[in-house]
């Protein structure tokens, strides 16, 4: 994820990006440490995915972290979850039963344009991670991926 993450924001241009991967990780982290605003902000969330083992895993890890974590494998239902919540981030599964994510990253967006979402996949390529961040993803992890770098991204 994190090369993933560097290749993506050199692709971007971003000036934040350093030599390494590792780099480029630090800094957005450091960014988060040192942002009082961004610290503790996100408190409720909302997780779609029809990967119950994903589902349970990020729902855990997120709570023991003291979110409060609205999921759902239905994605069919977003539009009424979306308004619905009073959520400060979303968590999409690119690979959804009967509606992609990327359509369900879009729908977000038009009903909740300030939500933050963040793409998870275990299908990761280069091409869907850059249409997802053209299309207004926050992040994009690439399953398996440890709580800790779970934690970060949110």
């Amino acid at each position: 994820m994190r090369k993933c993450t560097y290749l993506l924001d050199k692709h971007r241009g971003d000036s934040r990006v350093g030599s390494s991967p590792r780099l480029a990780c630090c800094a957005a982290e450091k960014a988060r440490l040192t942002d009082p605003g961004m610290t503790m902000k996100t408190r409720r969330i909302i997780l779609i995915s029809d990967r119950r083992e994903s589902r349970t895993f990020i729902a855990q890890e997120l709570t023991r972290e003291g979110f409060v974590v609205q999921a759902t494998d239905d994605p069919f239902d977003l539009c009424s979850v979306f308004k619905r919540a009073d959520a400060e981030l979303a968590i999409i599964d690119l690979e959804l039963a009967g509606i992609s994510g990327l359509e369900a990253l879009q729908l977000a967006k038009r009903t909740v344009p300030d939500l933050p979402v963040i793409i998870i996949t275990g299908q990761a390529n280069l091409k869907s991670a850059i249409i997802s961040l053209r299309e207004g993803a926050e992040d994009y992890l690439v399953e398996p991926f440890a709580a800790s770098e779970l934690v970060a991204a949110v």
